[in-house]
């Protein structure tokens, strides 16, 4: 994976190519997926309020992750995940 276009853990709308944030959302998304993905074939991450440093109203969030693998055509490359 070589570039997140896209992390919100929190209420994030929409879908890939048009995710936005939504009501709130946890300020470390970015910074937490890209550690865990950038430079990998695959990865994993614990989608709890704790690992994206939340103390409070963020126990039932979601992350939106839109990201590109690094092939030649962007479109084929894009990801979508949206989690519980």
């Amino acid at each position: 994976m070589s570039e997140i276009q896209f992390a919100s853990y929190g209420d994030p709308e929409g879908s890939c190519g048009s995710f936005k944030i939504g009501e709130w959302e946890s300020r470390y998304s970015k910074t937490v997926v890209e550690k865990a993905c950038i430079g990998k074939q695959s990865c994993s991450i614990n989608v709890t309020s704790s690992t994206f440093r939340l103390k409070k109203g963020g126990t039932n969030g979601q992350l939106a992750v839109q990201l590109s693998c690094g092939g030649s055509n962007p479109e084929d490359n894009r990801v979508q995940s949206l989690l519980a």
